[in-house]
């Protein structure tokens, strides 16, 4: 059928179901069940039992067992490779810590280092703003020293390596400090084209989506290897939380080109 193409897509029927259909209104297609597959017909065919629901879709059932799989039509062109989608790959947000030996008194780290806000009833730590790099260095009493902000892994290097300096011109031990350790890459990607949502969320499975256009309206999807968590919105475009690396937002990225491109929507 041209300037489209046909996907599988097993789940059931739902109550998103309506929105789907909505989805594909207008478009010259027609749904055929058969066994356990789904395909897009060649041609439109009328609207039998099921007209209230799909009232401006073409759909042709050819079994009663209509709650196999569904389907959605995705318009040829919008097409990005996995290269070009791994050129818009973004670092929004570094989170990192260490720690050293001693406790820290924030009382007088406020009073002595220039730039450091500490108020106790709204926060436990003090917050210890640079310009240069951007990002924010927390330091707790306990000796815990969180850096976030950062669009850079060696901008957090470099906001870990300037607490330290400012703690010892003040009196403070370093001593015992502890590795720099990656928490979480923030990461933002495009994948240059419209998503259908509804179609994604029956695709790819609902133990690993969640989607409430109600409340939010991007969808969350869970991955288990590398472990993250991307926010996919309808624009195309994602948020990828949880990486460890930046290799690991590129393998996200990878794999949720591929996901969708299986279920024919890019």
């Amino acid at each position: 059928m041209h300037g489209f193409r046909y996907i599988f897509i097993s789940s059931q029927l739902n109550r998103r179901i309506r929105s789907w259909a909505r989805g594909l209104a207008g478009h010259d297609i027609a749904l055929t069940w058969r066994g356990s597959c789904v395909r897009i017909a060649a041609s439109p065919l009328e609207v039998a039992g099921a007209g209230k629901i799909f009232s401006k879709v073409n759909i042709s059932i050819h079994t009663t067992n209509i709650n196999i799989a569904e389907t959605i039509a995705t318009p040829e062109g919008c097409y990005m490779s996995v290269d070009d989608v791994i050129k818009t790959i973004k670092i929004e947000n570094v989170v990192a810590s260490t720690s050293i030996a001693s406790k820290i008194d924030l009382e007088y780290v406020a009073k002595t280092i220039e730039g450091v806000d500490y108020n106790k009833k709204r926060f436990p730590g003090a917050i210890y703003r640079l310009a240069e790099p951007k990002l924010a260095v927390l330091v707790f009493g306990s000796g815990k020293i969180v850096c976030t902000g950062a669009k850079k892994i060696k901008d957090v290097e470099i906001g870990a390596k300037k607490i330290f300096e400012k703690l010892e011109e003040i009196g403070i031990n370093t001593e015992g400090q502890t590795e720099l350790v990656l928490h979480n890459i923030v990461s933002s990607a495009d994948l240059g084209c419209v998503i259908n949502l509804d179609a994604v969320t029956m695709g790819l499975g609902f133990e690993n989506i969640e989607y409430e256009p109600e409340q939010f309206p991007g969808l969350v999807y869970r991955i288990k290897e590398p472990k993250s968590v991307v926010l996919l919105f309808g624009s195309g475009k994602m948020i990828i939380t949880g990486c460890k690396s930046p290799e690991d937002s590129r393998l996200v990225v990878i794999n949720i080109v591929h996901d969708l491109g299986d279920l024919g929507l890019l």
